[in-house]
């Protein structure tokens, strides 16, 4: 983001406001800033800005008994649409009926810091 805000001319707070959508940054500002972004190929880095804030990730898991089961596909999706309707992504796995599996599927999702 520090090289994002000196390509733009702009501080790295404006930075941040632009890439998080805040609507109150000046057009020319968010131009410029979108245009180094291009210019330098940033992505957004979603884990490490849920850790500086505290809040996790905006992610889900979903942990299903078969991933190739129809029926948990059909559910899949619909958590998939209420997720990304509210802003969040959905980390999809299966668990094939294994109590053991899915324990450390869990646990797998919470070392990734999802939110629910």
């Amino acid at each position: 983001m520090a090289d994002v805000a000196r390509a733009a001319g702009v501080s790295l707070k404006t930075v941040s406001r632009v890439v998080n959508g805040v609507p109150t940054v000046d057009a020319g500002r968010v131009a410029r800033v979108n245009r180094a972004i291009g210019d330098l190929g940033y992505r957004h880095n979603l884990v490490a800005a849920g850790l500086k804030a505290g809040s996790g990730t905006r992610l889900i898991g979903l942990i299903t008994a078969d991933i190739s089961d129809p029926f948990f596909g059909s559910v899949a999706a619909a958590v998939d649409a209420v997720a990304r309707s509210r802003g969040f992504g959905v980390l999809m796995t299966g668990s094939t009926e294994s109590p053991e599996a899915e324990r450390g599927l869990v646990l797998d999702l919470c070392a990734r810091q999802v939110r629910g």
